[in-house]
């Protein structure tokens, strides 16, 4: 499907403790390629708790029609390939290679689902032109509560006409000048502003059923 083209979903601030799930799941439940970008590994042990390959998935009932359990039953679980860069640096590594300035960009490492025995600290991604074409050829950015990666992650995609999905959280607008002038002060302010980013309607915007900062704003990309 269309998700899983190029390089897959880029999972942007999908790191940390609770982190991986999003990347975890879509590769697992739906054979969706998916990638981390987070400058924190992800350690995906809630993920792997809840793990069921038989029925839907108990951590997501509601995205239960596109779980088709792919993972074969007793199969050890595939890890996401992750990059340990905060977003800004992974996108200046695409603008270069999309500029011819890093050499090749004609080179596609080939990204697949990477299949059990190996460790989730083994799925690092360093090389730089591999990491380029991962973001450039992504299929959506989305990120679940990025924080301050909020904002990156949306003018990469708009950069680059690559869809996105977004649920921010914190507004960190007393530590960013750009929100500051443009007159972000409260979590509605910060939606705003972003969806200001596009002509009027073009970023659209709904609810997630889950609780807290659950709204989404969404853009359908350039073509």
């Amino acid at each position: 499907g269309a998700l899983g083209s190029g390089s897959g979903v880029l999972d942007v601030a999908g790191g940390g403790a609770g982190g991986g799930g999003l990347a975890f799941q879509l590769l697992n439940y739906s054979g969706i390629k998916a990638t981390v970008v987070d400058p924190r590994p992800p350690s995906s042990r809630k993920a792997v708790d809840t793990l069921v390959f038989s029925g839907s998935s108990p951590a997501s009932p509601m995205t239960a029609k596109y779980d088709v359990d792919v993972t074969p039953l007793g199969a050890p679980p595939r890890w996401p390939p992750f990059v340990k860069q905060m977003v800004e640096e992974t996108v200046a590594l695409a603008r270069r290679e999309d500029s011819g300035q890093g050499g090749s960009s004609e080179i596609s490492p080939g990204l697949q689902p990477f299949e059990g025995g190996v460790h989730e600290a083994d799925m690092e991604l360093t090389d730089e032109l591999a990491i380029a074409w991962t973001a450039r050829g992504c299929s959506v950015v989305c990120g679940l509560h990025p924080d301050s990666a909020t904002e990156p992650l949306v003018d990469f995609a708009i950069e680059m006409g690559k869809p996105f999905a977004v649920v921010p959280c914190c507004v960190f607008w007393r530590s960013k000048p750009g929100l500051l002038d443009g007159g972000v002060r409260s979590y509605e302010d910060f939606l705003s502003y972003l969806e200001r980013k596009l002509p009027p309607g073009e970023v659209r915007r709904g609810t997630l059923g889950f609780d807290g900062r659950n709204t989404v704003l969404w853009w359908p990309g350039r073509n």
